[in-house]
C-alpha cells in the first residue's frame, strides 16, 4: 500500500539491499511482486481467448528483438507489452505496476477452475497451501516478526498499525514474559495460543537493558494465508488449466 512495483525496482540498490528493521513496512521484493504481476497479466490473457498472446510470447519477443541482438529495451515498456499482447495495458500498468493495487486473484483464477481461498495464519511459519483444523493466536497475529538469539526472543520487526505497534513494542526489544510466564524460544507460541481476539495480553520485555511492560489487545486474525483448490466438475476450467500448465491437474 506504500510502494509500487516500479518504485521497488527503481529503489532496489539504495533501499532493498540495505534493509533495516522498518523495511517490512515500507518496501518489498520486486522479484516476488514482479512474479505476481506477471502471473496476473498471463492469467488475464489466457482467460481472454485461446488465441490471445501470453506472457510467454512477450518473453520470447523480448529475447528476439533485444536480448539476442544485444540492444537495450526502450523505456516505454507498456507500449511494447500492449503491442505484443494486442491490447491496451495502460490501465493494468497504472494499477498494478506504477500503482499499489493488488490483483483480484479470485476472479483471475476462476476461469481456470481454481478457487482462491484465504484464512488467518495458523502459526508464525505458516506458508499456506492447506487447511488448518485450528487457528491460534501467534506472533503474526500480533504483528511481530521475532528472531531467536541465545535462547531469547528478540523482536526483529513490528508491523505498522498492528497490535504490537499500538502497544509500543519496537524492533530490538527482547521478550521476557507473556502474561507473567517466561517467553523463551520454545514457550512463546504456546503462551500466545491461549488467547483469543479481544483478550488483553501483558507483555514484559527488555529495551536497552531496561525492563518495561505493556498490554497487547489481541486483534481478530487477518486472512493473510492462501490455499488454492480445484473446482469440481468444471470442464472449461480444466481445459484452460491444461492449456496453461500442460497437464490436467
Amino acid at each position: 500500500s506504500v510502494q509500487s512495483s516500479a518504485e521497488a525496482s527503481f529503489d532496489a540498490w539504495i533501499k532493498y539491499y540495505r534493509a533495516d528493521e522498518n523495511a517490512t513496512n515500507s518496501q518489498f521484493s520486486y522479484y516476488l511482486r514482479g512474479s505476481f504481476v506477471a502471473l496476473a497479466l498471463d492469467l488475464q490473457q489466457r482467460a481472454a481467448s485461446v488465441a490471445a498472446p501470453t506472457v510467454d510470447d512477450v518473453m520470447r519477443a523480448l529475447w528476439r528483438e533485444f536480448g539476442a541482438l544485444n540492444v537495450g529495451v526502450p523505456e516505454d515498456v507498456c507500449a511494447l507489452f500492449s503491442r505484443w499482447l494486442d491490447c491496451d495495458l495502460t490501465d493494468f500498468f497504472a494499477r498494478f505496476i506504477n500503482g499499489t493495487e493488488d490483483p483480484d486473484w479470485a476472479t483471475l483464477f476462476a476461469p481456470f477452475g481454481i478457487t482462491y481461498n484465504t484464512r488467518p495464519s495458523a502459526n508464525a511459519a505458516d506458508r499456506g497451501g492447506r487447511d488448518e483444523a485450528s487457528i491460534e493466536t501467534n506472533t503474526r497475529t500480533l504483528g511481530l516478526i521475532v528472531g531467536e538469539s541465545a535462547g531469547l526472543n528478540v523482536i526483529k520487526t513490528v508491523l505498522s498499525g498492528s497490535a504490537a505497534w499500538r502497544a509500543g513494542l519496537s524492533a530490538g526489544d527482547t521478550l521476557v514474559a507473556i502474561d507473567g510466564l517466561r517467553a523463551n524460544s520454545t514457550a512463546l507460541s504456546k503462551h500466545l495460543a491461549r488467547f483469543r481476539a479481544g483478550d488483553e495480553v501483558a507483555v514484559t520485555y527488555f529495551r536497552h537493558d531496561v525492563l518495561a511492560g505493556s498490554v497487547l489487545l489481541v486483534p481478530t486474525a487477518f486472512a493473510d494465508t492462501v490455499r488454492l483448490t480445484l473446482a469440481a466438475d468444471d470442464a472449461a476450467g480444466t481445459t484452460r488449466r491444461t492449456r496453461w500448465l500442460g497437464q490436467s491437474s
